[in-house]
């Protein structure tokens, strides 16, 4: 029986862009749902679902960040941001709206199936994992994607989950930004901060239980 081809929603006002990226990922069999608005790539995501979402942040008389926001609010399927050089607030704010990846115009398309991949490869990955792992009175469940302390469930985003549990699954380890970016989004090609909101978000959320341990210029320890 033949394997069912990826989905991927490519989402871009730009004619030329979209067909030449959906040209290339029909080539390499992956099942490609185009759209050029907001509007569209809703429908269509309601209509035909998608394995993953490329998105255009900057798009003329709609707002990829909140397709990007639409997108996450229904699905934790990875999402990639298409975005113009030197657009690094955007690249910020897209990743804090719960984008993945982001590729900079003008790109390389062998480079932006290869980020997919990628994303789909770590994402896949996440899904078939059925273990839990327990440290100073926290439980994470990976199968459920859910986090407890002392029995009562803590809301985490699914990033802050990922990094947790990348730390959790090695304590004692030291972990650099860097290393922590691809265990965590699947890609070093973001801002390294990133890393250091999510884990003080963390420390919020789940408090003096959490004992994650900053290195200055390295990175952080989970010290169970």
């Amino acid at each position: 029986m033949a394997e069912t081809p990826n989905r991927v929603l490519v989402v871009d006002d730009e004619f030329a862009q979209r067909k030449l990226l959906s040209t290339y990922l029909h080539r390499e069999s992956f099942h490609v749902i185009e759209a050029s608005s907001y509007i569209e790539a809703i429908d269509a995501f309601e209509r035909q679902g998608a394995d993953i979402a490329i998105i255009d942040v900057m798009m003329s008389g709609s707002d990829g960040f909140e397709l990007v926001k639409a997108i996450r609010a229904r699905s934790e399927i990875p999402i990639i941001m298409l975005t113009a050089r030197g657009e690094e607030a955007a690249k910020i704010t897209g990743l804090e709206l719960g984008a993945d990846d982001y590729v900079v115009k003008p790109y390389s398309t062998p480079e932006v199936i290869s980020r997919i991949r990628a994303q789909l490869r770590r994402s896949q990955g996440f899904r078939v994992q059925t273990t839990e792992v327990t440290f100073s009175g926290i439980r994470l469940n990976r199968a459920a994607r859910r986090c407890y302390v002392g029995g009562e469930e803590v809301d985490l985003s699914r990033r802050e989950f990922d990094l947790l549990w990348v730390m959790a699954t090695n304590p004692g380890k030291v972990y650099s930004r860097e290393s922590l970016l691809l265990a965590g989004w699947g890609t070093t090609y973001m801002v390294e901060k990133t890393v250091d909101v999510h884990v003080a978000s963390l420390r919020k959320k789940i408090g003096d239980d959490l004992k994650i341990k900053s290195l200055r210029g390295i990175g952080y320890r989970l010290d169970p």
